[in-house]
């Protein structure tokens, strides 16, 4: 991956239906999209099925604070998506516009994983956030997440419950110098004027060096071009790893990993308090 395909990205998604409609996960996002230039769209969808529930004579819904079953009401559903819908643009507008980010907000209707999909390129960024609550847990709706962008060509970001730090490196994980996680992590480093902190499963000098010229050639000052050798490329070794670090992003390409990405990044997120750029392999 070149420093012209890392330019290549064109938005940053956020998918407000899936819990993120709060005003951290935004800013999140929203401060990405600054530094590398994008533009940050907010999608609500209208999920189809809760619509559907809603026209059932047998549906009922639990009604509180009097704890009674009541039928689901039609016309309830839509005015509480309305309102959902309608209190997430205005958060993503003063959101983005406190960054100077220009943002979209688009409303869809219909099954959530499937509209998503139908949106991702591989120049998007889709943010996902870890479930912050027990009840977010129990949805499962990170697990459906991580599949709609895991089959999409879509790179994925995501973002542990409590960030630790706002600044830092941005701390990369690499097996080979033209890796598409090197540069783009290069290109973050460069525009948040942060220190590039390159980790390596072993000790091969010869791509130490390769991967250092790669990050100079993207404009950092050597000054700014850190290395560091971890015991092994698996979750534990990488947080071992970054223990001292301090870092405010973690970046790896798919190449790096098994088909277990999800457990592997959610550990290290969870692990360092971070965000956790994956990004998104040729061909999806």
């Amino acid at each position: 991956m070149s420093a012209d395909d890392v330019t290549a990205y064109r938005r940053i998604i956020l998918d407000l239906y899936q819990g993120l409609a709060n005003r951290r996960t935004m800013a999140q996002a929203a401060e990405l999209a600054r530094l590398l230039r994008l533009d940050l769209l907010g999608v609500f969808v209208e999920n189809e099925a809760v619509h559907g529930l809603a026209g059932l004579p047998f549906a009922r819904e639990l009604r509180l604070p009097s704890h009674e079953w009541v039928l689901v009401d039609a016309d309830r559903v839509a005015a509480d998506f309305r309102h959902a819908a309608t209190t997430a643009k205005r958060m993503l507008a003063e959101t983005a516009g406190t960054l100077g980010v220009a943002s979209i907000f688009q409303t869809m209707r219909g099954d959530p994983a499937e509209a998503i999909t139908g949106l991702l390129r591989a120049s998007d960024i889709i943010v996902l956030a870890e479930p912050r609550t027990h009840g977010e847990l129990l949805t499962g709706a990170l697990a459906q997440s991580w599949r709609t962008a895991l089959g999409s060509t879509a790179s994925v970001l995501l973002l542990p419950p409590n960030v630790a730090r706002q600044r830092g490196p941005v701390a990369v994980l690499v097996a080979d110098p033209a890796d598409r996680g090197l540069v783009t992590a290069a290109r973050i480093a460069l525009a948040a004027d942060e220190p590039l902190l390159i980790l390596f499963a072993g000790s091969d000098e010869t791509l130490r060096e390769a991967a250092i010229r790669t990050a100079r050639a993207i404009g950092l000052p050597q000054g700014r071009v850190r290395t560091h050798h971890v015991a092994g490329s698996s979750a534990q070794s990488i947080v071992q790893g970054l223990a001292q670090a301090n870092e405010r992003l973690f970046v790896l390409s798919c190449d790096m990993l098994s088909q277990q990405h999800a457990e592997f990044v959610t550990r290290i997120a969870a692990a360092r308090g971070v965000p956790v750029l994956l990004v998104a392999c040729p061909g999806g």
